[in-house]
Parts: C-alpha cells; sequence; structure tokens
C-alpha cells in the first residue's frame, strides 16, 4: 500500500477547547492509485493530506506512507514520493508560463533538451495555449494547472 491510516484522530485546540476534525480516519491507498478528497469546507480534508505529508502529527493513530511514518526519509516523504498541492498556489505571477515550468525543471536538475520537451509536452497536455502568456493574466483554473 502506498498510504495506510489507521485510527488516525486530529483536533485543533485553543485555550478553550479542542475540536476534533479527524475521528478514527481509516483508509488503504494502493501504491500507483490516484485518490481526490471531496467534502464540504471545513470536514478535514486538507488536515488529513498535512498528515499524510507531515506536515502535522496525528494526536493518535497510524499514518504510513510507503511502509514508513511520514519524515522519516525511507518514506519518501517529505519529498517525491507522493503529490500534493496545497490551497495556497506557489506561483509568481509575473513570470510566463514556459519561465515558472523552466524555473522547476531546473530546480530538478533537468537537461536542456530534455527541459524543453518537458514543457512543450505540459503545455500541450494541460492544454495551456500560450506558453509566454503571464500566469497573472490567466484564469484561476489554468493558474491551478500550471502549479500542478
Amino acid at each position: 500500500m502506498a498510504v495506510v491510516l489507521n485510527k488516525v484522530y486530529y483536533s485543533h485546540e485553543n485555550k478553550y477547547n479542542s475540536t476534533y476534525v479527524l475521528k478514527g480516519v481509516k483508509m488503504n491507498i494502493p501504491t500507483g492509485s490516484i485518490y481526490g478528497l471531496i467534502g464540504p469546507s471545513g470536514c478535514g480534508k486538507t488536515t488529513l493530506l498535512k498528515c499524510i505529508i507531515g506536515l502535522l502529527r496525528p494526536i493518535s493513530g497510524n499514518v504510513f506512507v510507503f511502509g514508513f511514518q511520514p519524515g522519516d526519509e525511507r518514506s519518501g516523504v517529505p519529498g517525491a514520493g507522493v503529490g500534493y498541492m496545497p490551497q495556497e498556489l506557489a506561483i509568481q505571477y509575473d513570470l510566463t508560463i514556459a519561465e515558472i515550468l523552466k524555473y522547476f525543471g531546473k530546480l530538478n536538475c533537468m537537461q536542456k533538451n530534455q527541459l524543453e520537451n518537458e514543457i512543450e509536452f505540459l503545455i500541450r497536455i494541460l492544454e495551456l495555449d500560450d506558453k509566454h502568456q503571464l500566469i497573472g493574466n490567466l484564469s484561476g483554473g489554468q493558474k491551478r494547472r500550471v502549479s500542478f
């Protein structure tokens, strides 16, 4: 299994009370699968994902990613083992689509010819019309696809 959640509990606490956001969550996600979390605002989707990628620790229960707890370097989390798109987009609006893709490609040590091929592939598969368009001028959905 890629991700195993066993009776995961998490609560938000302040000095007056605590509110359980996750209550005994159990889930097994097979390796190679793609899942999306859908639910109303405030139901714990982001909290659950943050527990899976190691940004939050459950108050009880177990989270395993590729057989290890998040934060254990063998899990690959945080890292390239699990993809996560936060609610907040972390992209520069004053760059073009091609510039931001090139920037992240270079961060991942891609060679120039490989990088150019990947940019063209991503522009096509993400259905982005003009790679020279400024990210700040894109629609919300297009910005999310570039961030992805």
